[in-house]
């Protein structure tokens, strides 16, 4: 296997890829502020400055927010690190991103297609993101950001329009990791798995006077081989490179500029059973942000940046040799904060952040003819915190917005309004009421491969908006050596304005509103010092329940098939002085897909599944570590996809595997810290 991953031919996209990354990876800059932890060798540790981490703090209080440590990611996850947070509380993965490749596509049921991504405190990225479908890492953020360059990943929700700007369900979040002058340290870690795959990631971290720097790259050569022959996609090779550097100077005690650069490359090959034909996938996605954050004496900080981010994504036809799907896009944004905390009284505080965003983004696709659409964004929003004796918070937010859909003007009004109550030994209880929106740019391509937005009127399509009220409670607790958290949450979501994608052949279009209704619990616990450990659950339903289209057949039926019960558990352990094992389980009840057919209502149940990873560590020296892992411990290889379609007669049809996962892997690396 190793002799046929080293005998592979390097294209010309290869070589532009790794003088990429090795320009990344030599860079010698990057800023620390002196508030900031040093990074350990092995385990960084993470504090932001920014402005927009700093003071939206009271505005958190009214928020649900879930994240996983970096460390359990990089574990457990080398590359495609949001399929791990499919472990977090309202977080699903659809029918087809079940398997090791599969990010999550919904966050609390939220049925608009993609979920929006943010690295570190800049704003919303604007491309939008891909699926896998065509097997292979996504070439989103997901598999470019190397994980051992996150401190964080998690999940936020609430405040959505108002915080986010263009967003549903939630947020996805990663942050990635500071150099420190006084604590420089190098790594290297590579490994292999018994499907063929050879990984590869290094990162260095330093500074020097006012510069501090972070860089890391990553790598994927793989021969699948015929680990994959039972897909309709039988996914035979991939290609992948990516890394990131974080340059960061301080002119002075009070200001910190900041330059951070991602990006990646993936190319796969694959056969299509289909239509029998050869395939290959290439993606190129380009990060750049940009910005100086400023803190002055009187705790007023602002902040200014921009923003730019560039992907593509070109599928070719080895049999043909054309391009069946070749979309690139392009999203550029400007923005800037202003923030002040005030003490208005001996038991009354204030907190305020106030901004503007300017974004400007094409969608386009070159496959045959050229189409084209240009968006744009305007949008001036607040967000206040009032506090009372660290016992009440009460938030109010408002975003108004200008959206260019490619063709009108449409404006939008977000808010946010909450409150959290402080009892003590009763915990945290806080309710919001908040709504969300978003501009489905995917389908101005996938509707009529655009035909049908521009005939008249030509007035193109309108975005989704939520309206969400959530209820949750959080309580800090003590147990045996060490501390823990837990938090329940419920939320219910009316979603409207929805383009129904499947009811517009005609050309006409349709939306929908749905509902989603959901109960989330998460405990965190670091039970000792060598045992921490987290658990979830997440109960969800939704529904269609109303549709512009008079001829709509499918309402109060569910409006996705997602699983109505997730349950998770993981936890870390250092059972010997210098071995770890790390664990994640992963529960799915299955889900339906209703319909009518001729009047009656037929349902095709997919069946539960569950999903262990398991990985071990041995520190053998200070800077040497050695490492396994196991995906998908219990084999398991259908993943929810195997369904059963109950019939109008009450006759049942099985279908089998329509796509499984490769089953069970195994890996064994090494990492080397200088």
């Amino acid at each position: 296997m190793l002799a046929k991953i080293k005998s592979k031919k390097i294209s010309a996209r290869t070589y532009l890829a790794l003088g990429y990354l090795a320009s990344t990876s030599i860079c010698p800059l990057v800023s620390q502020a002196d508030t900031n932890e040093a990074a350990a060798p092995i385990k960084a540790t993470f504090s932001e400055v920014t402005l927009t981490g700093e003071a939206a703090r009271g505005f958190d209080a009214t928020m649900t927010q879930t994240s996983l440590e970096g460390d359990m990611v990089e574990s457990l996850t080398p590359v495609n690190n949001y399929s791990l947070l499919r472990l977090l509380p309202g977080v699903n993965g659809g029918l087809s991103n079940k398997d090791r490749f599969g990010g999550p596509v919904s966050i609390r049921g939220g049925v608009t297609w993609g979920v929006v991504q943010l690295v570190d405190d800049y704003p919303v990225i604007d491309v939008v993101p891909v699926s896998a479908e065509d097997g292979g890492y996504t070439a989103g953020l997901s598999s470019i950001i190397p994980s051992i360059a996150l401190t964080e990943m998690g999940v936020e929700t609430g405040a959505l329009g108002v915080r986010y700007g263009q967003a549903t369900g939630g947020a996805i979040r990663s942050q990635i990791k500071r150099g420190s002058a006084e604590n420089p340290y190098s790594g290297l870690q590579v490994e292999y798995n018994t499907i063929g795959e050879i990984t590869g990631m290094a990162e260095t971290s330093g500074g020097e006077g006012k510069w501090d720097y972070y860089a890391a790259v990553q790598t994927v050569q793989a021969d699948y081989g015929d680990a994959y022959d039972t897909h309709s996609r039988q996914l035979q090779d991939l290609e992948l490179y990516s890394g990131l550097t974080k340059i960061g100077y301080r002119p002075n005690d009070k200001g910190r500029v900041e330059l951070l650069l991602i990006g990646g490359t993936e190319d796969h090959n694959y056969f299509n059973t289909g239509n029998a034909s050869d395939y290959h996938t290439e993606k190129d996605n380009i990060f750049v942000g940009l910005r100086y954050d400023h803190v002055m004496d009187n705790d007023l900080k602002w902040d200014i940046g921009t923003t730019y981010n560039y992907f593509r994504e070109n599928r070719i036809n080895n049999t043909t040799g054309l391009s069946e799907r070749d979309r690139p896009q392009e999203a550029f944004k400007l923005f800037t904060n202003l923030s002040k905390h005030f003490e208005l009284s001996e038991e009354w505080s204030m907190e305020t952040i106030n901004g503007v965003e300017f974004s400007d983004d094409y969608f386009s696709d070159q496959t045959n003819a050229e189409k084209r659409y240009d968006f744009g964004e305007t949008s001036v929003y607040t967000r206040n915190s009032f506090n009372w004796n660290d016992r009440v918070t009460l938030n109010v937010g408002l975003r108004g917005t200008q959206i260019d859909n490619a063709f009108r003007n449409i404006y939008h009004v977000a808010h946010n309004v909450g409150a959290a109550v402080n009892l003590n030994a009763l915990g945290q209880f806080h309710v919001s009421h908040f709504t969300g929106y978003r501009l489905n740019k995917a389908f101005y391509l996938w509707w009529g491969g655009g035909s049908f937005l521009d005939r008249a009127p030509a007035d193109g399509l309108d975005p989704s908006e939520s309206e969400t009220l959530e209820i949750g409670w959080k309580r800090n607790f003590q147990l045996l050596e060490g501390n823990g958290s837990i938090r329940l949450t419920y939320f219910d979501t009316t979603e409207s304005r929805i383009f129904n994608f499947a009811n517009t052949g005609t050309g006409t279009p349709y939306y929908d509103e749905g509902e989603s209704k959901g109960f989330e619990a998460w405990l965190e616990w670091q039970a000792t010092e060598e045992l921490k450990l987290f658990t979830g659950y997440t109960s969800l339903k939704n529904r269609r329940v109303d549709s512009t289209n008079p001829a709509a057949t499918n309402l109060d039926l569910r409006f996705s098939p997602l699983p109505e019960h997730t349950a998770s558990l993981g936890f870390s352990w250092r059972f010997a002085e210098d071995w770890e094992l790390t664990t994640t389980a992963l529960y799915d009840s299955g889900s339906q897909r209703e319909f009518y057919d001729a009047g009656v209502r037929e349902v095709e149940t997919f069946e539960e599944f569950f999903h262990i990873d398991a990985a071990v560590s041995w520190q053998v020296t200070e800077d040497l570590m050695l490492f396994g892992r196991i995906e998908n411990l219990l084999n398991e290889k259908d993943l929810g996809y195997s369904s059963v379609r109950e019939e109008s007669d009450g006759s049942t049809t099985r279908n089998n595997a329509t796509q499984e996962d490769p089953g069970i892997l195994f890996a064994l690396g090494a990492r080397i810290q200088f």
